[in-house]
C-alpha cells in the first residue's frame, strides 16, 4: 500500500493542479486502475469543500458580529432588549419539540409507576384473595 502521508499530497497536488502533465497523467491512469484510490481522490475533495465552505461560513458569522457589534458601540444601532415574556415565547418555539416529549416521557412514567404500584400493593380485597376472613370460619 502507497504511503498515506505520500497519497495525501499526491492528492491535494493533484485536486489543487500543482501536477505537471506526467504525474497527472499517471495519476489519473492509477485512478482508474485502482477503484480505492478514485474513492479516496472523490471523498477527500468532497471534504475539502466542505472544509472550505464551513471555514467561509464561520468567517461571515465572525464578520457579521464585528459590524453587528461595531453599529451597537457607534450608536447607529440600539441594543434589542426582549421582555421576559418575549424570551419565554422564543424558548417555547424553540424546544417545544423536546419539552414535549420530556413531558409525554414523564407521564407514561407517571402512569406505569402508579399501575405498577397498584397492581404489588396489598388492598382491602387482600383477605378475600388470600382465602383469610369468611371461609376460614369455623361454624
Amino acid at each position: 500500500m502507497i504511503n498515506e502521508h505520500f497519497l495525501i499530497e499526491a492528492t491535494e497536488r493533484y485536486l489543487k493542479g500543482e501536477m505537471n502533465a506526467e504525474e497527472r497523467s499517471r495519476f489519473e491512469q492509477d485512478r482508474k486502475v485502482n477503484p480505492e484510490l478514485d474513492q479516496y481522490v472523490v471523498g477527500h475533495d468532497l471534504f475539502q469543500k466542505n472544509l472550505d465552505h464551513y471555514s467561509r461560513v464561520r468567517r461571515f458569522k465572525q464578520q457579521l458580529h464585528e459590524t453587528h457589534h461595531h453599529l451597537i458601540e457607534s450608536g447607529e444601532l440600539q441594543p434589542l432588549n426582549l421582555g421576559k415574556v418575549v424570551k419565554m415565547q422564543l424558548f417555547w418555539k424553540k424546544y417545544k419539540k423536546t419539552i414535549s416529549i420530556a413531558a409525554s416521557i414523564a407521564g407514561i412514567i407517571a402512569i406505569s409507576i402508579n399501575a405498577i404500584t397498584y397492581i404489588i400493593s396489598p388492598n382491602g380485597n387482600a383477605k378475600k384473595s388470600t382465602g383469610i376472613g369468611e371461609h376460614s370460619k369455623c361454624n
